[in-house]
């Protein structure tokens, strides 16, 4: 993180976004239900693509943290792997956005696809040889982050050559319910297939959805322009790249943007990081707890997807923004809270759930409102350069702050880590309120 000092009425400045621009015109959106959107009929291949991919996700995510706790039996090789894969988000996808906005966008998602699935069978292969150790962990979740950094901003750029943007909140919600339903019935299946097949068979699986996911995107039928994508690539790289950072660069709100989603990154990473750590030396419970909190998790934002259309249409952006932060922080403390009854099962159980569905609604809700807002406000001609850019800045904290959990897992225990991480989300929170944050 810069460690370059900012006075208050700078920072009041800069998430504010004050500038001498003249305010745009808020227009009237023509109100469309979820049936509008399920006549999206490409948007439904994607949305069926991304949903097996999910469903490998839920079942990889919780094999792969106890694989990496297992082989480490470490808390900081838990934080120092979760942060090399993020990294490659920070130094490579402000850079191929540029690269991908003169591509097919549906033949970029679909390669990296196999890539993945290729690379991840490959994990699974070599675990299954036992010849799995950290550095191969390590080097392995760095080359899956780097091709996903080509993947996200395509995935976010042929959007609007899918469906009618008015549909697009809706649309949004009906991917995140899919996803929500996905990550549940992966992470109820998780323990029988690790119980019974085996780790390395979960990890193989989340292979084939990534398989299954590419083939799916085959038959995408994509309104690309193809006359523009040649005359973005003649523009050349370095002028392509040059045009997106000044595009965001008179874009204040986004900006903003970016700062909100770093904040909830960071508030996340220790919750992200030291998830096995936290069940078994915080909460003393075993495999079955992560499992549970994850269900709990998942259910929380399926719900929330399917409430925050409602509520963008009722409230102001900056209220839900400052409600769902609000709400993470609480949920996060709850996580801290929970190891002080860590001899009573039932108890931790309670607080633990309570406090994933708070923080859940709060992530999900937050991340919708910046996603929904972000498309509204971007050129589509810069879309997957603004994406790739602010996907960049949105996960600069994570590495940083992941390097730096591992540190302090030395000297600071868990628990207090997660402590610390939901009084500053708090606090946070309600500085945006109350220096009226520019969000819309």
């Amino acid at each position: 993180m810069d460690n370059t000092y900012m006075g208050n009425e700078e920072m009041k400045e800069v998430m504010a976004g004050e500038t001498t621009e003249e305010t745009t015109e808020e227009t009237t959106e023509e109100k469309v239900t979820y049936k509008d959107a399920f006549k999206q009929k490409e948007y439904m291949k994607l949305l069926i693509a991304n949903s097996i991919s999910r469903f490998g996700d839920s079942i990889d995510a919780i094999a792969f943290t106890w694989i990496t706790y297992a082989i480490t039996g470490s808390a900081m090789w838990s934080a120092l792997i979760y942060a090399m894969n993020t990294l490659p988000s920070v130094l490579l996808q402000p850079f191929s956005g540029a690269l991908v906005e003169g591509l097919n966008k549906k033949k970029v998602m679909v390669v990296t696809d196999f890539i993945r699935g290729i690379v991840v069978l490959s994990l699974a292969l070599l675990y299954m040889a036992d010849f799995l150790n950290p550095l191969v962990l390590v080097v392995f979740t760095l080359i899956i982050s780097s091709v996903e950094t080509l993947c996200m901003p395509a995935a976010t750029a042929i959007i609007p050559n899918l469906i009618d943007m008015k549909c697009y909140s809706r649309c949004s919600s009906l991917s995140s319910v899919a996803s929500t339903i996905m990550q549940l019935v992966g992470t109820a299946a998780a323990g029988v297939i690790i119980g019974t097949l085996g780790v390395g068979v979960a990890i193989a699986l989340d292979a084939l959805t990534f398989f299954l996911s590419g083939l799916i995107l085959c038959f995408l039928k994509s309104k690309e322009d193809l006359q523009k994508l040649q005359e973005q690539m003649l523009k050349g790289y370095v002028t392509t790249l040059k045009e997106g950072f000044t595009y965001l660069a008179d874009k204040p709100i986004i900006r903003n943007f970016i700062i909100l989603t770093i904040i909830v990154n960071g508030i996340l990473v220790p919750i992200n990081a030291l998830q096995a750590p936290l069940v078994s030396e915080v909460w003393k419970q075993g495999p079955e707890m992560l499992s549970v909190w994850s269900a709990a998790m998942v259910l929380s934002m399926g719900a929330a997807s399917v409430v925050f259309p409602l509520l963008m249409d009722r409230m102001k952006v900056r209220t839900i923004l400052v409600m769902s932060g609000m709400m993470l922080g609480v949920g996060v403390l709850s996580f801290a809270l929970a190891g002080l009854v860590s001899s009573c099962t039932w108890a931790v159980y309670t607080i633990a759930i309570g406090g994933a569905v708070l923080a859940s609604l709060g992530v999900v809700t937050a991340s919708s409102v910046l996603s929904v807002q972000f498309m509204k406000l971007v050129n589509q001609e810069y879309l997957a350069r603004a994406a790739s850019i602010m996907g960049a800045g949105a996960m600069a904290s994570t590495p940083v702050i992941s390097l730096l959990v591992s540190g302090l897992t030395a000297v600071i225990s868990t628990q207090m880590l997660v402590l610390l991480s939901g009084v500053l989300c708090v606090i946070i929170f309600i500085l945006v309120e109350i220096l009226k944050v520019r969000v819309e």
